[in-house]
């Protein structure tokens, strides 16, 4: 039985894999497996085309000269022979996607062939017994009768590819799963077509078509790669990590920040900052084969090394450790500038090392000291110390839902009144996991996690409701002092907030004084500045807190139209020195020369409190009057003033 041939799908085929190849070519590839397979299957498509073209064609033409018959059979041999290999291909490229060949040893591929194997040995034998597929000596092409044995590791590698879509799909990004199903789609329609209309030779259609949807979806890089430094993006990362966490697979994680940003960079023009970014993704590009780099922020980077064993784990972490240091421990140069970076590399092995924590507290800073060396590595045994931080901002979080902030108030005396005369709210926290939690140990992790706007409303709201439920005022309280931490300040919706809750409750706005730190007034930028045109407008009245703390500026005193200024506590206990008691009395000198009412913070004896007031200081707070007591002792305390 003979075929009509028509060589029209081919040709469009043999044409869109080129198109492909030649895309492929002027892309920039990173992932280097993948894009490998991807390339193996642009060169096996196309030459599986000529192989069906050019037998075609010599059939066509055929003069029924026997070595006419001769290469048409050998052509038509090296198209299927070629055509077995795209199925294995395709199959291995899924498996690369899964994350599947990461720790495969060459056994593994030797097996995952030998349906390929065996298809080939079929290839090679039929060209001599001519069982399967043939051309006759007129040179028209039949079908033999095990032709279906052909199409058995073709079958065996589609029904492969499917059942290791749908086991491991879980393991990857729900698009990925969704294009390569489409792209199965166009091979299989042609793959089933062919085999059961032998007058339609679309296979290589349908499989042309699937390398094309292949290239335009998981061979699209400008959705995976960071444009400016061609390093995987930060959705890129999300993806084979929370992929990598699914399947328990072996890796470390290796983060790197620059923590002086500000100092360092502040000289650079945009585009000198673009090229030692573009610098330093090539430094991490170089740390070695099988390390996948992701620009995961700004000045933040990832590394994901592929470890196949524990010793694996160990030296390869090494290595890029090492190397990692030793190049950020010299300068960068830019141009004719030269930059000295600051970088902190935090190393989590998974599965066990990162349990507790996200990648975004491996990039935690804190108060880190680089006196001694500009390269701050924390390996296995520093990672303690985040995971506490991150279990506080869980207490945190869980507070904030279950109403576990509590507001203490601490009194604040007045000289020239005799008696309480304010007080400061101050947030306390008992989780009931991790017990009390002080605020020394929270509120950063609430400002750097989001939280700190939710708190400051719950110590707001407790205030008011306070003022509605116990009258504080009627027992001479004349104000209270709420804290605002800077980035509440960047909230465009906290004056709206703030208001709300006086409405609420009928708290007149008078009543609350809102605290500033001295770091928050030196730090304060436009949208801040915003905010407190509006708080003031509203009516607020401010404090600087913790005035003395290195941050001072006297200009800042005479334009921020504060209430009061509140002296740390610094001050007063170091001037039992000679040297500390001329600071104390110098400041306490200026702010009363500028008029500004004072408040010493941190009196807890009668010589400090006797020393303050004699500098002129009238309001006093500290433990000599009172700790930060709960709100029914606190309205006992100041009744028992009456």
């Amino acid at each position: 039985m003979n075929t009509y041939y028509n060589n029209g799908y081919d040709v469009a085929a043999f044409f869109i894999c080129v198109f492909a190849f030649i895309y492929f070519f002027q892309a920039q590839h990173i992932r280097k497996q993948q894009h490998t397979l991807y390339l193996f299957l642009l060169i096996c498509l196309p030459l599986t085309c000529l192989g069906n073209i050019l037998a075609g064609a010599i059939a066509a033409n055929s003069t029924g000269r026997s070595y006419e018959v001769l290469r048409a059979n050998f052509f038509i041999s090296f198209y299927f022979a070629a055509n077995s290999l795209i199925y294995p291909l395709f199959t291995l490229y899924v498996q690369c996607l899964n994350g599947i060949l990461l720790d495969k040893k060459k056994s593994y591929y030797f097996k995952f062939l030998i349906p390929f194997f065996i298809g080939l040995i079929l290839v090679i034998l039929n060209f001599r017994y001519k069982f399967m597929f043939y051309y006759d000596d007129n040179c028209v092409y039949h079908r033999g009768k095990y032709m279906y044995l052909m199409y058995f590791a073709g079958t065996w590698y589609v029904l492969e590819m499917l059942i290791l879509l749908v086991v491991n799909k879980a393991y990857m990004p729900k698009r990925k799963v969704k294009y390569l199903f489409l792209s199965m789609l166009y091979s299989g329609v042609g793959f089933l077509v062919q085999l059961m209309f032998k007058e339609f030779q679309v296979q290589l259609f349908g499989e042309s078509l699937t390398a094309l949807a292949l290239l335009i979806t998981c061979e699209n890089e400008e959705q995976e790669v960071d444009t400016d430094t061609r390093l995987y993006n930060y959705n890129t990362f999300v993806d084979d990590f929370n992929s990598a966490k699914a399947k328990g697979d072996r890796y470390s994680i290796i983060t790197v920040v620059i923590a002086n940003t500000e100092q360092s960079l502040s000289d650079l023009s945009q585009w000198e900052y673009g090229t030692l970014l573009r610098n330093i993704a090539w430094e991490l590009n170089e740390t070695g084969t099988g390390v996948r780099v992701y620009r995961y922020g700004s000045e933040k980077f990832v590394l994901m090394p592929e470890e196949s064993t524990v010793f694996d784990r160990a030296t390869k972490t090494d290595r890029i450790i090492e190397r990692l240091t030793d190049r950020f421990s010299r300068e960068w140069k830019v141009e004719d500038k030269s930059v000295l970076i600051n970088a902190v590399i935090t190393v989590a092995r998974m599965p066990g090392e990162i349990e507790g924590l996200t990648i975004k507290d491996l990039f935690y800073k804190g108060n880190l000291n680089f006196s001694k060396s500009n390269v701050i590595v924390r390996r296995s045994e520093d990672l303690e110390s985040l995971r506490n931080r991150a279990e506080i901002r869980d207490a945190v979080r869980r507070g904030c839902n279950s109403g576990a902030f509590k507001v203490y108030y601490q009194p604040i005396w007045s000289k020239s009144k005799g008696k309480v005369v304010s007080a400061e709210a101050l947030v306390r926290l008992y989780d009931p996991i991790l017990g009390m939690i002080c605020p020394d140990d929270f509120i950063d992790v609430a400002e750097e996690s989001g939280l700190i706007n939710d708190i400051g409303k719950i110590v707001l709201e407790n205030v008011c409701r306070f003022y509605s439920e116990k009258h504080p005022d009627r027992y001479g309280l004349k104000w209270i002092e709420v804290n605002v931490s800077p980035y509440q300040l960047s909230d465009r919706e906290l004056t709206d907030t703030f208001s709300s809750l006086l409405k609420e409750f009928n708290v007149p706005v008078s009543f609350i004084n809102l605290e500033l730190t001295e770091t928050a007034d030196s730090m304060s930028d436009g949208r801040m500045n915003e905010t407190i045109k509006e708080l003031r407008d509203y009516g607020f009245t401010f404090s600087m807190d913790d005035y003395g703390t290195g941050y001072s500026n006297l200009s800042s005193l005479v334009s921020g139209n504060y209430k009061l200024v509140k002296v740390d506590k610094s001050l007063l206990w170091n001037a039992n020195t000679r040297d500390g008691d001329v600071l104390l009395h110098k400041v306490m000198e200026i702010l009363r020369s500028m008029n500004i009412q004072m408040l010493q913070e941190g009196v807890e004896t009668k010589e400090q409190l006797d020393k303050v007031t004699g500098l002129g200081c009238d309001l006093i707070q500290g433990y000599y009057f009172s700790k930060p007591v709960p709100e029914e002792e606190f309205v006992e305390y100041i009744k028992s003033q009456l």
